[in-house]
């Protein structure tokens, strides 16, 4: 979550960039271009080290200490039930790859950036422990164990309209893809023979539901998105923004 978060406070703080640094009449929007693959490389560099009298931990890797996910208020029809993730750690969120990138300018009730843009993680490692009574499509899994999954190229596909004023996020729209999935789990209804055979299962739907629910699931998203760009100085990410942008 806080890798999306990241790349979308690049946009707003390139806008800012924008607002002081170009005249309107001469912009091109091919200059924001080289700025923000400037700008998110010095995130980058950021995201390594971490920033820890900000409250930004290091992103290699990533540890968050719990996620609680209710898939009943996500909106899914075919999944439901509770998923508790413990002592998780996320492996490869720096090596993001920044594939494709579209910025241009709109004048229409004032001026805003509209952004689309394409990132590939080649491989996402997901380490935790999780206690689940979840149903996906129609399978139902229960558990209390460990989690090892590989997420080959974890595509993210941007698309977002930014109002100068403030700045601000209008629209958000994120599409995760999946090339492959492989997991190993323990714990799964309290029987190894069951945890793999499961598990063989799961590498599948998941993949197959990942990539047929990418509209689905940013809709679920989009709220909570908002949210956390708009009070991005909550997160500990507004200094480190403010430093790329100048450096």
């Amino acid at each position: 979550m806080r890798l999306y978060l990241g790349l979308v406070l690049v946009l707003v703080a390139a806008v800012n960039s924008l607002q002081h640094g170009f005249r309107m009449r001469s912009f091109n929007k091919r200059l924001l271009e080289p700025e923000i693959n400037k700008t998110l490389e010095c995130i980058r560099e950021n995201l390594i080290t971490g920033r820890p009298e900000e409250g930004v931990p290091s992103f290699k890797p990533l540890h968050i200490q719990n996620i609680s996910i209710d898939f009943s208020q996500l909106g899914f029809e075919d999944a439901h039930g509770l998923l508790d993730l413990k002592g998780i750690e996320l492996g490869g969120l720096t090596d993001w790859d920044l594939q494709a990138l579209e910025v241009n300018l709109g004048l229409e009730e004032g001026v805003s950036i509209s952004v689309e843009a394409f990132v590939n993680i080649p491989n996402l490692k997901v380490l935790t422990g999780y206690v689940a009574n979840v149903t996906v499509e129609n399978v139902y899994v229960w558990g209390d164990g460990d989690l090892e999954a590989d997420l080959g190229n974890f595509g993210i596909k941007l698309d977002t309209k930014i109002n100068t004023s403030g700045p601000k996020i209008e629209h958000i729209k994120i599409l995760i893809s999946l090339e492959s999935f492989k997991a190993k789990l323990t714990g799964l209804f309290d029987d190894d023979e069951h945890s793999e055979l499961v598990t063989q299962l799961l590498n599948q739907i998941v993949l197959n539901w990942v990539n047929e629910k990418s509209e689905d699931i940013s809709d679920a998203l989009e709220a909570l998105l908002k949210d956390l760009v708009n009070n991005a100085q909550q997160y500990g990410f507004d200094t480190i923004l403010e430093e790329c942008i100048n450096k």
